[in-house]
């Protein structure tokens, strides 16, 4: 299971719900029901990348558990999610261990494009692209936008991947996705399709006469509009 997110809820309807959306953003997740004394058995048993602890109750045995988990376990990341009532607990379990805390029981689309930043992102210019994405008025909440956005990094460090096919790219998106590069293409290919409703294309045309037709054409676009956005603000 090594690439999946799992998700410890000791009720289940929580994290239930966050499983599903997190699958319908391309993050393999699932959701056990036991009591978090189990924890250390199933995370060494099942090999999660992440592990989201759902936090109903703070308490200092709880805390303290985080804190066995994130030193035995360093190759996972740790994330809570704290009951509203519970919002001024956040900073106490990241300087436990965890590399991101959200409210629930509900959770907005922003803090899903946090999330899964958190849980996939390793380079800062991959996160910088989601943000630009989404104030141009992309829909963070398909698969597509962190795929395209990972693409855009993954292009703007390597511009010769830009002027022959985008064979590579899927390719290493998918990888850090732990998906298929048929799956990114294709996803990839369905997300530059649905924001057009919205003029989120026109705002990253850049000066450019021509539409984009095709996905490579759409990520060069996307990355000239992102470069010059950059030294515009410099």
């Amino acid at each position: 299971m090594n690439g999946t997110v799992l998700i410890w809820d000791e009720s289940a309807v929580a994290g239930g719900r966050l499983a599903e959306e997190l699958i319908c953003r391309g993050m393999p997740a699932v959701c056990c029901r036991e009591r978090l004394g189990r924890a250390e058995e199933r995370i060494a048993e099942l090999s999660p990348k992440a592990v989201i602890i759902i936090v109903y109750s703070y308490d200092v045995k709880q805390l303290g558990m985080l804190k066995e988990l994130n030193t035995r376990f360093t190759d996972v990341k740790f994330v809570t999610g704290v009951f509203g009532s519970l919002n001024l607990s956040h900073r106490i379990f990241l300087e436990a261990g965890a590399v991101y805390s959200f409210s629930v029981p509900s959770v907005s689309d922003r803090v899903f494009a946090e999330l899964m930043r958190a849980l996939i992102r390793e380079n800062v210019s991959a996160a910088l692209a989601e943000d630009f994405l989404y104030r141009c008025g992309f829909n963070d909440k398909s698969k597509g936008f962190g795929y395209f956005a990972s693409a855009m990094d993954i292009c703007i460090s390597d511009v010769r991947l830009l002027s022959g096919g985008v064979t590579d790219v899927y390719s290493r998106v998918a990888e850090l996705f732990h998906t298929k590069a048929g799956s990114v293409e294709r996803d990839m290919r369905t997300f530059i399709a649905m924001p057009k409703q919205s003029r989120a294309v026109a705002r990253i045309r850049f000066g450019r006469t021509k539409s984009a037709q095709s996905n490579r054409e759409m990520i060069a676009m996307a990355c000239d509009a992102f470069v010059g956005a950059i030294r515009t603000a410099r």
